[in-house]
């Protein structure tokens, strides 16, 4: 699912590609830097959303800042460790 907040947070999930992409430069258009947030096997669209607009689309864009982190997942008792990217980009 696409979210775009205020907040400039673009959030990865299972549509397609091209969505967080265009997402994306909505944000960097507005000359504000885009934060895409992916977890666990997400962190792949992220990158590559991120490289298809540095590359392709608005190549002024650069990557400022990429944290990665762990959450704890509770499923049913369990706790499960999750993967997670964080790609701040900003347009020039």
């Amino acid at each position: 699912m696409v979210k775009e907040n205020l907040d400039n947070n673009v959030y990865i999930g299972n549509r397609n590609i091209s969505a967080y992409i265009f997402s994306a430069m909505a944000v960097l258009n507005k000359n504000m830097p885009c934060v895409l947030k992916a977890r666990g096997r997400k962190i792949n669209r992220a990158v590559y959303v991120a490289e298809m607009i540095r590359n392709k689309f608005m190549k002024g864009t650069i990557v400022e800042k990429i944290e990665i982190g762990t959450d704890v997942m509770k499923n049913d008792g369990k706790e499960t460790n999750v993967s997670t990217i964080e790609i701040t980009m900003k347009y020039n």
